[in-house]
Formats: structure tokens, C-alpha cells, sequence
């Protein structure tokens, strides 16, 4: 019984010491979602961002535990973001869901929310990366070919590039 009350009271300190939040961007209009974690005791300069892009039909918060990346960012002193999709989509050209269908500006949402997270966070604008799953991968490899100038890299997996359909 100790060692349940222990455990317990031990995952409500990790996530009350662990710093979440979901913000709103509005983007055309549209008011568009994406979940930042900051670790705790980030230095006093510059630090990464990566972002991580859900698959469709996945949620920002399944990306977040899937991947793990918010444990790696307090151990490595990063800030990660899950943005979240259209319909729980995104366009990457070609493919995929909702976001594809009704012609989504996703583009312009990654572009407002690096701005944003670069003007509010200390980001370093030099080691912004994005990194996603199926069709958070396709959003990526159309990221790389239209904000190629806001990313230092990129790293996908199960997904194919569709940008030539752009």
C-alpha cells in the first residue's frame, strides 16, 4: 500500500513540476492548437525546439507519449511542441485525411507558430527541427521544401515524400 501511495504521489510531482501547456494560435482565421513543453531548468541561452508531428489519425498528446521526446527534452534541455492537425490531419500534399481534402494551410500554422514560439521562448533559431510519423512524416517533407529556411533538419519515419503533388 506504501508503495502505491509512493508511486502516485510521485507522478502527480512529476506532472506538476513538469511544465505543459496547450496554446492557440489563430492562423487565416482559424484558431489552430499545439502543446509545448519546456523542461523546467532550461540554461539561460538559446536551447532547440523540436517540433513533432502526429500521424493521422493520432492526437498531439499520443505523439508526445509515443515518442517520448518531452522525457528526452528535460534530459538534453530542449523544448518540444506537438502541434495538432486538422481533423487530426495535416496537408502534406497528396495525401491524407481532412486536412488534405479541404486544402488546409498547414504551412502557414508551422510558419505562425515557430514565430510565435521563436519571439516567446528562447529558442535558438538555428536548431529548429521537425520530426514526424506517416503523415506528420508527409508534413514534414513539405516543411522542408517551403520553410526550409526556418529548419536546421529534419528526421521522418513511415512516410512518403508526396510534395511533388504540391
Amino acid at each position: 500500500m506504501k508503495q502505491k501511495i509512493l508511486l502516485l504521489l510521485t507522478l502527480w510531482l512529476y506532472a506538476t513540476i513538469v511544465q505543459a501547456q496547450r496554446d492557440t494560435i489563430n492562423v487565416n482565421g482559424t484558431d489552430r492548437y499545439y502543446k509545448v513543453h519546456i523542461p523546467e531548468d532550461l540554461p539561460g541561452d538559446k536551447v532547440p525546439l523540436l517540433i513533432g508531428i502526429h500521424a493521422y489519425p493520432s492526437t498531439p498528446a499520443d505523439f508526445e507519449r509515443e515518442s517520448g521526446f518531452s522525457i528526452l527534452a528535460d534530459q538534453e534541455k530542449f523544448i518540444a511542441v506537438y502541434p495538432e492537425g486538422t481533423g487530426k490531419s495535416w496537408n502534406g500534399g497528396g495525401c491524407c485525411g481532412p486536412a488534405n481534402e479541404n486544402n488546409i494551410d498547414d504551412v502557414s500554422f508551422f510558419r505562425a507558430m515557430i514565430d510565435t514560439l521563436s519571439a516567446t521562448l528562447p529558442v535558438d533559431t538555428t536548431k529548429i527541427f521537425v520530426t514526424g510519423f506517416s503523415n506528420g512524416a508527409i508534413m514534414c517533407y513539405r516543411l522542408a521544401f517551403e520553410l526550409g529556411d526556418k529548419l536546421a533538419g529534419m528526421g521522418v519515419a513511415g512516410g512518403l515524400m508526396t510534395a511533388d503533388s504540391i
